[in-house]
């Protein structure tokens, strides 16, 4: 049916003015695409263009490219799709080649599961909606991006994560997941970070860092979920350039939980159930500057695979006692709903997952036969981009 292609084309054609061309890729038996594998796609593309590829059973394979590549736009359909509605890759890895103003600068990615993600010396990357699932090669990462000015991960859940020699590096609206025994997220040698409205949370039983940052490192982190419920002790390292505002730190086990360094604490609530003898903190920081030593009282987190619900129940004292303002105008709260760009309501099913462009999810015939001359009307539903 050959105006299914057509139907497709209009309906992204609005997404980038400045694009040439948009390339639809699709490996199903039954292919509406303009190609049938991304690597013809990427040949056949230009500086500027937009690749979508179709959801599909099929994985369209690893995407690996240098510095002799080519800036574009590559978005799927989603990874948290029913009846095969998922776009799936391999193993991507985006190398800029050790130097300035790359071919692959403003490169953008997302709506997919893959492997795993590698960037490095790529400029103004943007990593959305995307899910990880392997580490890399000879490593213990599932994502690390690395010398890149103005980079953003948004709406991405993934296990442990390396992140090096950034400036202007933004973190919004993700879930980081501890799945090996290394550090859950690790920043090093990094100007002005931004880690916001994000969960931090655990799988393997040792004793490990959940976050760690290093000396040389600047930047805020702010209305986040850090959650530990293994009896294992769990340290955060701020290192000494990292201002932490508005964050909910949970360690329902009883053993202890340190957090260490940090230019300035403000308005943070830090819990364990056992009691404030269980809490390693900087001296001085509870009951400063709206610090609270007190129980969240958010709704179960129940586990990281149908979603997490992490909305402060009613009477919650994290409810409007942060710092800064809420979309409603009121304080924020703490935690990953508050701030002016908060995390929608409960992860990662809704919030994560979702395609960065419009995708359509089903199309049917009024008709199932059609006669010469006849009208046939196509019904096309479909789920609009996440923001």
């Amino acid at each position: 049916m050959k105006f299914h292609s057509l139907v497709i084309l209009i309906v992204f054609s609005f997404l980038s003015v400045n694009a040439q061309t948009t390339h639809i890729v699709d490996n199903n038996s039954n292919s509406i695409g303009n190609f049938a594998n991304l690597s013809d796609a990427i040949s056949a593309a230009s500086a500027g263009d937009i690749i979508i590829l179709v959801p599909s059973l099929k994985s369209y394979g690893d995407l690996s490219l240098s510095s002799t590549g080519k800036q574009l736009t590559i978005a799927g359909g989603g990874f948290n799709g029913s009846n095969g509605l998922v776009t799936k890759l391999g193993i991507i890895s985006l190398n800029g080649g050790s130097s300035v103003n790359t071919n692959l600068d403003n490169f953008v990615i997302g709506g997919f599961e893959c492997k795993s993600i590698d960037v490095d010396f790529v400029d103004n990357v943007i990593i959305k909606a995307v899910k990880t699932t392997e580490v890399i090669n000879s490593t213990n990462y599932e994502l690390r991006v690395r010398n890149s000015v103005g980079a953003e991960i948004n709406y991405v859940t993934t296990g442990n994560t390396f992140f090096s020699s950034n400036d202007n590096f933004k973190v919004f609206h993700s879930v980081f997941i501890e799945k090996v025994n290394t550090t859950a997220v690790e920043i090093q040698t990094t100007n002005g970070f931004i880690f916001s409205n994000s969960f931090i949370g655990y799988e393997t039983n040792t004793d490990v860092h959940l976050f760690l940052v290093d000396e040389s490192t600047t930047g805020d982190f702010k209305n986040n979920v850090v959650y530990n419920n293994l009896i294992v002790w769990k340290r955060l390292d701020f290192g000494v350039g990292v201002t932490v505002t508005n964050n909910i730190i949970y360690n329902a086990s009883y053993y202890n939980i340190e957090i260490k360094n940090g230019l300035k604490y403000v308005n943070n609530t830090f819990y364990v159930p056992q009691g404030v003898d269980k809490l390693v903190v900087p001296e001085g920081i509870i009951d400063v500057d709206g610090n609270k030593f007190e129980d969240p009282k958010m709704e179960v987190i129940t586990n990281y695979t149908n979603g997490l619900n992490l909305t402060p129940k009613d009477g919650s004292p994290c409810i409007d006692s942060g710092f800064g303002n809420d979309l409603d105008g009121s304080l924020a709260d703490k935690g990953v709903y508050g701030g002016l760009d908060p995390m929608p309501s409960v992860l990662p099913v809704n919030a994560i997952g979702v395609s960065i462009v419009p995708s359509i999810t089903n199309m049917s015939l009024s008709l199932p036969n059609a006669v010469t001359g006849g009208k046939v009307i196509l019904n096309v539903s479909g789920k609009a981009k996440k923001n």
